[in-house]
C-alpha cells in the first residue's frame, strides 16, 4: 500500500530565478578575475570553474538535487528567456572549460570569435551564445580573439591582426586549445622560459605546453621585436589557462632550465 502522495518541494520561479542570476554575475566576474590574473602573472596558472551554479549547504540533499535538475533544465532555455546558468561542459562543444571559460567573458559583439574547423562544432556555438553576446567570424582577419588547436591557429597566424601604431590594441587574441600545460617539464612538451612584466626577474618563469612547435616560438620572438604590436596568446588546457601576452619575452628551452638561445 502506497503513503500519500508527498507535496511537490521544487522552489518556486522567484526563489531560482535570482539564485540562477546570482550564480552567473559570480561565475563571470570570478572567471573574468582569473583571465585578468593569467596575463597579469604570465606562465602562472589559473583555473576556471566548470559550473556557474552553487547552492547552500544549509539546502539539505534533496532540495539540493532538485536545484540541481532545475539549473540543468535551464541551460535549454535561450539566455533572454533567463537561460544560460549552467556546466561549462557539452559533449557537443569541443572546446576545454578553461576556453570557453574565457571566450564567454572575453567575447562579445565588438570582438568577434573565429574558431578553427576542428571546434567550430554546433555545440561550441550554441554554448557560448547562452552565455554571452559572441558574434562569429567568417575569417581570422576579422577576428578579434581567434580559438583553437595549435596547428589551425599557427595557419591562420599570416591573417591575425597585429594591432596599428595608433591602436596597438585592436590585435587579436589566440586561445590555444593544448593537450596539458605546467610549470614542470614533460617529454612530448615544448618548454619556454619566460621574463618581463609580471615575471619576478629574480625568478624567470618556465612553461610547458604539449602540442605546439616552434611555431609559437617564432611568434613569441615576433612579439618582442615589434612590441606594443603584436597577437597576444592565452593556453587552454582542461581548466586551467594560462597568458602569454605580447608583453613577455618567451625563450625556447631544449631541456629544463637550458635555453635555445639567448
Amino acid at each position: 500500500m502506497t503513503g500519500p502522495a508527498q507535496p511537490d518541494q521544487t522552489p518556486p520561479p522567484d526563489i531560482v530565478e535570482p539564485r540562477l542570476q546570482l550564480a552567473r554575475g559570480r561565475w563571470r566576474a570570478e572567471t573574468f578575475r582569473a583571465v585578468l590574473d593569467a596575463v597579469a602573472r604570465p606562465g602562472t596558472p589559473q583555473r576556471i570553474a566548470a559550473s556557474h551554479y552553487t547552492y547552500p549547504a544549509s539546502s539539505g540533499p534533496e532540495l539540493g538535487r532538485k536545484l540541481d535538475r532545475l539549473f540543468h533544465r535551464y541551460e535549454d532555455r535561450p539566455r533572454d528567456a533567463g537561460g544560460g546558468v549552467g556546466r561549462l561542459c557539452d559533449d557537443t562543444a569541443p572546446l576545454s572549460i578553461a576556453a570557453t571559460g574565457a571566450l564567454c567573458v572575453l567575447s562579445d559583439k565588438d570582438t568577434p570569435l573565429w574558431l578553427s574547423p576542428e571546434v567550430d562544432a554546433p555545440g561550441t556555438r550554441r554554448l557560448l551564445q547562452r552565455q554571452s553576446d559572441v558574434v562569429f567570424a567568417q575569417t581570422a582577419s576579422r577576428a578579434a580573439f581567434l580559438a583553437g588547436p595549435w596547428p589551425s591557429l599557427a595557419a591562420a597566424l599570416p591573417e591575425a591582426r597585429r594591432g596599428a601604431a595608433e591602436r596597438p590594441d585592436l590585435s587579436a587574441t589566440l586561445i590555444i586549445e593544448a593537450a596539458r600545460v605546467t610549470t614542470t617539464p614533460r617529454t612530448n612538451a615544448k618548454g619556454f622560459l619566460l621574463s618581463g612584466p609580471g615575471v619576478p626577474p629574480e625568478a624567470p618563469k618556465e612553461i610547458w605546453i604539449e602540442g605546439v612547435d616552434n611555431r609559437l616560438s617564432a611568434l613569441m620572438a615576433e612579439n618582442a621585436r615589434a612590441f606594443p604590436l603584436g597577437v597576444d596568446v592565452l593556453v587552454a588546457a582542461g581548466a586551467r589557462i594560462v597568458g602569454l601576452p605580447r608583453s613577455i619575452r618567451a625563450i625556447a628551452l631544449r631541456r629544463p632550465g637550458r635555453a635555445l638561445s639567448a
